[in-house]
This record gives structure tokens, C-alpha cells and sequence, in this order.
């Protein structure tokens, strides 16, 4: 974890303005981390906008519609695809006639959307999961970034599903791009995009240079090796989090031909050093 993390007050399930156009609402979820649940965000006044309605509970449904009470939900935008569509945002879909939005054929990089006194564009950021969608509010020149990154570091990408190195590409991208703000779906908003994915890319080399350092010294290890070695103090449900987390680098370094592996890639899998970086 990054030294980031820092968060002003807020009451899950209440709605707070976050800027002129967008509103927050913190679900009530917290992760095994301890950190506070996901982000929604509301977007505009009248005709308003919903950034990832999660996680799909009667909680969140009923706070969502007080914090509009009285406006049109018109649009629903998603930015993880997991294979299937999110349930509240069907919910919402199905109680207030809102579109939704995600990656398919439907809605790809590039593509823009228009509402009352918002533009938003969609944006491919691939990692969390290969078709993972961030959006830009252009009025205000911020990044919904969903699972892109977190408040405190970038966010998770656990293979086979998700991939570091597009995780990667995706921060290298969002950073060119020079947004003012990042608002992900988990942890507080970044205002120093920046300095922040600097660090991101920094810490992911970091992780790196350690696991190469303890293959390297140690021989053949797994990602569940890995963690007991390199986070002695995780426990309990952190424990296959750092793991996962670790063989999401592992992964990164064998495509980068560093490391060499046989079979799928799983917690137990061994890695090793690969033969031309040993020579």
C-alpha cells in the first residue's frame, strides 16, 4: 500500500457532493483489507448519470434513489464486465427506465454520451478485466476509473481473468491523458493523478525486484510462497490477497520472459528464473 490513503469523513450510504457535477454515495460493503465499500457516483442534477451502481443490494437501491429523488436517472454506466450484467444496475434499469452501459459491442473506446450539462466518454483501460471501461466527465476534466486503481494503489488485476501488464498499459495511458482528478471505484479520490500513478509504477517495481530477488535466491516458488515470505505479517482473509497479488506479478515477469513457469499459472504453481536471465 501506498502512503495515499487519506479520506474525509463521509456516512455510508449518504450522498455527498464531491464537485459541481458529481455526488458520492459509499456502499456499505468493506473489503477483508478494511477498507470502506465501493463508490457510486452520481452525475449532474435533473437528468443525472450513475457511475457503477455496487455492490447490488436493497441498501444502496434505496440510497441511490433518495439521492435523486425527484431527478431522472437516464443513464448507467459500468466500468468492470465480468461476463454478465451488474444486478443493481439492471434493478435501477428496470425501476427507472435508465440505459446501461458497458463493454461490448455496444459501447467501446471512444465512444461519448450526452446528458443534461455532462459529457462522458468512454475510455478502454484493460487489466481488472480485458474489456475493463473507465470514463472521463469532460466538463470537469475527471476519470471514473473504476478498478483501474484504487485510492491507496492500482487496482487488482488476479489472472486469468484480470493482467498486470494491461493494468500497467492502461495507468501509462490514463497518465498521458493528464486528467485533474481520479475517482476509482474503491478508496477515496486521487487529486494528484500524477504523482500518484508515478507511484504506482514505482511500487509495481518494487514488488518486482523482490520477487525476482527471492526466486533467485531461493529457487522455484510459488505465489502462496511468496506471500508467506514477503508478507509475513498478512493473516487470515489478507493472506490470498497479497497471494493473488503476487501471482499477478508473477505472471507480468514470465511474459516479460524474467521468470519461466509450466502448466496454468495458479497460487501453487512454481516459478522460477528464466534460463537467459539466470545466464
Amino acid at each position: 500500500m501506498m502512503s495515499f490513503y487519506t479520506e474525509a469523513a463521509f456516512t455510508r450510504g449518504a450522498s455527498q457532493q464531491l464537485s459541481p457535477l458529481v455526488r458520492r454515495i459509499v456502499g456499505k460493503d468493506a473489503s477483508p483489507e478494511g477498507f470502506p465499500g465501493t463508490r457510486t457516483y452520481i452525475v449532474g442534477r435533473g437528468q443525472v448519470a450513475l457511475i457503477d451502481p455496487e455492490p447490488s443490494s436493497q441498501a444502496l437501491l434505496g440510497a441511490i434513489l433518495e439521492a435523486t429523488r425527484g431527478e431522472a436517472i437516464t443513464d448507467v454506466f459500468v466500468t468492470p464486465n465480468h461476463g454478465e450484467p451488474s444486478p443493481l444496475a439492471v434493478s435501477l434499469a428496470d425501476w427507472t427506465g435508465a440505459a446501461v452501459h458497458r463493454a461490448g459491442p455496444d459501447l467501446i473506446d471512444g465512444d461519448r454520451f450526452h446528458g443534461a450539462g455532462w459529457t462522458i466518454e468512454a475510455v478502454a483501460t484493460p487489466g481488472h478485466t480485458a474489456d475493463h471501461l473507465a470514463f472521463v466527465l469532460e466538463e470537469e476534466n475527471l476519470l471514473f476509473a473504476g478498478d483501474s486503481v484504487s485510492g491507496w494503489t492500482t487496482g487488482v488485476a488476479i489472472p486469468p481473468g484480470g493482467d498486470l501488464g494491461d493494468q500497467m498499459d492502461s495507468l501509462a495511458r490514463i497518465r498521458r491523458r493528464a486528467f485533474s482528478r481520479l475517482l476509482p471505484a474503491h478508496g477515496p479520490q486521487i487529486d494528484a493523478p500524477e504523482a500518484f500513478i508515478a507511484g504506482c509504477i514505482d511500487q509495481c517495481r518494487r514488488e518486482e525486484r523482490k520477487i525476482l530477488h527471492a526466486i533467485g535466491a531461493d529457487g522455484a516458488c510459488t505465489a502462496w510462497q511468496l506471500a508467506a515470505h514477503l508478507c509475513p505479517t498478512v493473516h487470515g482473509l489478507v493472506q490470498p490477497a497479497a497471494a493473488h497479488a503476487i501471482l499477478a506479478h508473477l505472471v507480468r515477469l514470465a511474459a516479460q520472459g524474467r521468470l519461466a513457469t509450466t502448466g496454468r499459472p495458479t497460487l501453487y504453481t512454481p516459478f522460477t528464473v528464466a534460463l537467459r536471465q539466470a545466464a
